[in-house]
């Protein structure tokens, strides 16, 4: 019953630490996240400079796995090279290690304080940078409380005869140690975690240091397995920098187990320490990898390059949507405004391309080929729909979610104005093209007329969701909505027009009148669905 106790007790902290790395990884995304990829997007120039952004980025996420997977959505957009970018990941591993040292100093009673100012500063002020910075701070204080519960932890194993025959049944065995490294990095996400767990069991006479110091070989091999293994579903520029850290690391692990196993120096060294034996050899093993990494860093980035070619890119118009940007709602909310922004455009375009067809009849072909245009709107909708649907997924403050509302509304709005524009295609190539039929001379000006005023509805609405200057995005949003006042006149009048040519006899007004009238009804639709992107502001 006790050793169960244990191991409940072991698995909270180990949880508690996992909740407060998310946490302050959360608080640092949101809080700096643009700033985060503004630095990256400065620093990621060359092997030491990456080197460099990798361990300040590893430092403050508390985790390497986390930079590694940010560094890989740079390097999906092609903004670096895989040389940088492995650089930058080895940085991150270096780092990480290092904040294993830092935060394993026996710094316990700041924590208190850090939570309580944390939580306040969130509660009082959570939809404001200070607020999500106060995240950042409760994270830590979670940290460091976690990691004292973790030490506190480990000492009773050593008087449970069960628990003590376990790991007396590891004791000096290489390859089983390297194992529960590699096992311990995958259920706890991350070597910190690992490490200090390995630090308390050393400490409390659990585990020998010479094994202790196997676990770490096999805590920093697993890591990097776990990078690669949560982007095996991505693309090859996705998985380039993970696989590169992979290869590098078993170079390393085979050249650390060389040296434990061929230089008995190295262990008798490390086991002479005081203390925190297993957690300078963690940081000395990551030092030295970094060197190591940075020598040899063009081979094993060819080699990558080799082993996951990039297949031809093709776009989909939304590839500024990444995963990574998901953690900072400011910058994921501008990009996905962005995309809006660019729908916008291309169904003013497809409607522009609409126009041909009122005084024209091209071969039927061309008419299918003008309606592929509505598939790639369609798409380009659903994915920002699917985007926004993961960051609403994130806790958000109440002016984000109003926020986020919006954002949502227009993108239905324009997938809804793009099918309306498919249908007037289709209307005018099935009972027009198709039977080579023409409007009369003024039912034809009447439709042109009105298809330049849904075009000019649309230019407005692209200037309405782009423009930077609020005079000129007020004055486009007062524009559109003063469109709907003449809706009803615009139709009837239209109507109306038609119907007297009809009565008259003219017998072009007679053959296309069904779809004379149909027409009138969609462009009033379009109009009034262009008039909707008025109704709420960003």
């Amino acid at each position: 019953m006790a050793e169960i106790v244990i191991l409940i007790n072991i698995a909270g902290a180990v949880a508690l630490l996992m909740w407060g790395t998310y946490v302050i990884r959360t608080g640092m995304m949101r809080t700096f996240g643009a700033k985060l990829r503004s630095f990256l997007g400065r620093w990621l120039t060359n092997r030491f400079s990456g080197f460099g952004a990798g361990f300040v980025l590893s430092s403050l996420l508390q985790s390497s796995t986390a930079a590694t997977l940010l560094v890989s959505g740079l390097q999906k957009k092609g903004l670096v090279s895989t040389a940088i970018a492995l650089a930058a990941v080895i940085g991150a591993n270096f780092g990480s290690a290092v904040m294993v040292r830092v935060l394993s100093l026996n710094i316990d009673a700041v924590s208190p304080l850090l939570i309580a100012v944390g939580v306040y500063l969130f509660m009082k002020k959570s939809d404001t940078a200070l607020g999500q910075f106060g995240r950042v701070l409760m994270g830590l204080g979670v940290v460091m409380l976690a990691l004292t519960l973790i030490g506190h932890i480990t000492t009773p194993i050593k008087d449970s005869a069960a628990m003590m025959a376990l790991f007396h049944s590891i004791e000096g065995n290489a390859f089983f140690c390297t194992v529960l490294g590699i096992g311990l990095a995958f259920l706890c996400f991350s070597s910190l975690a690992v490490v200090i767990i390995d630090a308390g069991l050393v400490a409390a006479g659990v585990l020998a240091v010479s094994s202790g110091l196997w676990i770490v070989l096999g805590a920093n091999l697993g890591t990097a397995f776990l990078a690669s293994v949560t982007t095996m579903g991505s693309d090859a520029m996705t998985r380039r920098a993970p696989m590169g850290n992979t290869i590098f690391r078993v170079l390393c692990f085979v050249i650390g187990a060389a040296a434990l196993i061929l230089i008995p120096e190295v262990s008798r060294a490390f086991e002479s320490m005081a203390s925190d034996q297993v957690i300078w050899f963690h940081v000395v093993f990551n030092a030295v990898s970094g060197v190591l990494g940075l020598i040899i860093l063009n081979p094993v980035a060819a080699l990558v390059d080799r082993l996951l070619p990039a297949a031809p890119m093709v776009s989909t118009g939304t590839e500024s949507l990444t995963e990574d940007s998901l953690s900072d709602p400011e910058t994921a909310f501008h990009l996905a405004e962005g995309e809006i922004e660019k729908t916008c455009w291309f169904v003013s375009e497809f409607w522009r391309k609409a126009g041909d067809l009122i005084t024209k009849n091209p071969a039927v072909g061309a008419v299918m080929l003008l309606r592929q245009d509505y598939p790639m709107i369609r798409q380009r909708c659903h994915a920002v729909n699917s985007y926004l649907s993961r960051i609403v997924q994130t806790s958000l403050t109440p002016s984000e979610i109003a926020r986020w509302e919006e954002l949502h509304a227009k993108n239905a709005d324009l997938q809804s104005i793009g099918h309306e524009i498919d249908k007037v295609i289709a209307g005018l190539g099935e009972h027009k093209v198709k039977k080579e039929r023409f409007f009369d001379e003024q039912g034809e000006k009447e439709l042109l007329e009105a298809h330049a005023r849904i075009a000019d509805d649309l230019k407005t609405a692209l200037d309405y969701l782009s423009a930077d200057d609020p005079v000129k995005r007020e004055a486009a949003h007062k524009k559109l909505l003063a469109t709907r006042k003449t809706l009803n006149d615009n139709e009837l009048a239209l109507v109306q027009s038609h119907m007297d040519r009809v009565s008259r006899g003219d017998f072009k007004a007679i053959e296309t009148s069904a779809l004379h009238i149909a027409l009138i009804n969609r462009f009033r639709r379009l109009r009034t669905k262009i008039n909707e992107l008025a109704e709420l502001s960003f």
